[in-house]
């Protein structure tokens, strides 16, 4: 009896310690994960240090990252196999992008950028579940906002210090502690950028985040985490971002009726309109662009953003006119609109609507059928919800220009298989 006791006891034991070897490789690999997600936001395009800073030390090393990330990722996990529509449809969209580029007479410096992008989403998406991803993007973005976010109310107490810089446009703006600040209203309030190149820049990854956290994950601590998400995207000023974020939360109520975020809603727009009455200048700086929608500002830049890419694309509808040649076309096809000139560097800044007139009908609909995937996947299928979702992304990047943003296109990846990889999901929660 005692030697069956001892056995059962050694069973347990080792089933214990196989159990625990299990756990703790699962975390080790969600943790190299998230590493490579931060290293995907900081080193960007869309990070301030390494995409508007103007440090050339620090333009090489991104270049040099993006563009071998995937080549060591495929290299390491050489053993992986993948799914053979994915790799038939980058092969396909890689031979008509670079035909497009060459028939244009550009280099094959964007193509390859837009190219690392897809390859990660090949790569992310056989090799890491949609959960995980999605997870390890939501509690990235949660620890970057938290920061500067942090950072920002200190700076603004006069608590920090900051020191004054520009970007490669010689904007002015100041920074602490790695974070970046552009000012509103003669410098006495400062817009949260944290990381990032533009307020704008980062509030799409800030709403990115909100979705998967409301929609999509069942993290622990949830309300705090979006409560964290919201209070950032307030901190960034950006009228595109507030938007879209009310749009998402809801979205949000009226899927879920949930009387917790129905209370949190309320507090906000209160919140929102108090601070209106308090400060009438602030709520001008926000929302008073669509005032001059015609004429000029934030408002005119969405408005023609839409319509001069557009007709671009309508005259070059194949291939694009390639993007050496997009400023001078976007100013040509501007005047013609609008009879005034339009600066293609501050005001093209629709991401999709570029996309088509850049590389031309083949890689815009790409963008669209991706987008409407993905949005299908974090919707679970349901279209109506999914195609609400679509007019979402559209209207926060109609705020900026991001076609090297990776993120996009991995997001692609995981929905072009939604079903698969629905299939196998699970929910998880982050302690």
């Amino acid at each position: 009896m005692m030697q069956k006791k001892c056995i059962v006891n050694i069973e347990s034991i080792i089933a214990q310690f196989l159990m625990d070897k299990m756990f703790r490789a699962e975390k080790k690999r969600y943790y190299q994960l998230c590493v490579i997600v931060a290293l995907l936001l900081i080193v960007s395009y869309d990070s301030y240090w390494f995409g508007t800073s103007g440090i050339a030390i620090f333009e090489r090393l991104r270049n040099v990252f993006i563009l071998f990330l995937p080549i060591i990722l495929f290299a390491i996990n050489y053993k992986q196999k993948y799914l053979q529509k994915n790799i038939h449809l980058l092969l396909i969209l890689q031979i008509i992008v670079f035909f497009s580029s060459i028939m244009n007479g550009n280099t094959l410096g964007a193509p390859l950028l837009i190219f690392s992008g897809m390859i990660l989403g090949v790569f992310f998406e056989k090799k890491y579940s949609v959960v995980e991803f999605f997870s390890s993007f939501s509690d990235v973005v949660l620890a970057i906002s938290l920061y500067s976010l942090i950072i920002w109310l200190c700076v603004n107490a006069h608590i920090l210090p900051s020191t004054p810089i520009s970007n490669i446009a010689d904007a002015e703006m100041t920074t602490s502690y790695g974070c970046v600040f552009f000012p509103i209203l003669l410098g006495t309030v400062i817009r949260n950028s944290s990381i990032f190149r533009e307020p704008g820049a980062f509030m799409i990854i800030l709403n990115i985040a909100l979705i998967f956290e409301l929609f999509f994950l069942n993290n622990k601590y949830r309300n705090l985490r979006v409560g964290i998400l919201i209070a950032t995207l307030l901190s960034t000023f950006s009228t595109g971002g507030i938007i879209s974020g009310c749009m998402i939360v809801l979205t949000f109520l009226f899927n879920k009726r949930n009387s917790v975020y129905a209370w949190m809603a309320v507090f906000g727009i209160i919140s929102i309109l108090a601070f209106g009455f308090v400060t009438e200048d602030y709520m001008n700086e926000i929302f008073g662009k669509f005032e001059t929608i015609q004429e000029s500002g934030s408002g005119f830049a969405r408005y023609s953003s839409v319509l001069v890419p557009l007709n671009i694309f309508f005259q070059h509808p194949l291939l694009g006119c390639g993007f050496v040649q997009f400023p001078a076309e976007y100013e040509r096809v501007g005047y013609e609109l609008f009879n005034r000139y339009i600066d293609s560097k501050g005001l093209a800044t629709n991401t999709f609507m570029n996309v088509f007139a850049i590389f031309g009908g083949f890689l815009g609909v790409f963008m669209f059928w991706g987008l409407y995937n993905f949005c299908k996947l974090i919707s679970f299928g349901n279209r109506i919800y999914a195609v609400w979702f679509c007019w979402i992304f559209f209207v926060m990047f109609s705020n900026e220009s991001m076609p090297y943003f990776p993120f996009l296109y991995i997001f692609f990846y995981y929905g072009f298989n939604r079903k698969s990889v629905l299939s196998t999901k699970e929910f998880v929660v982050n302690e």
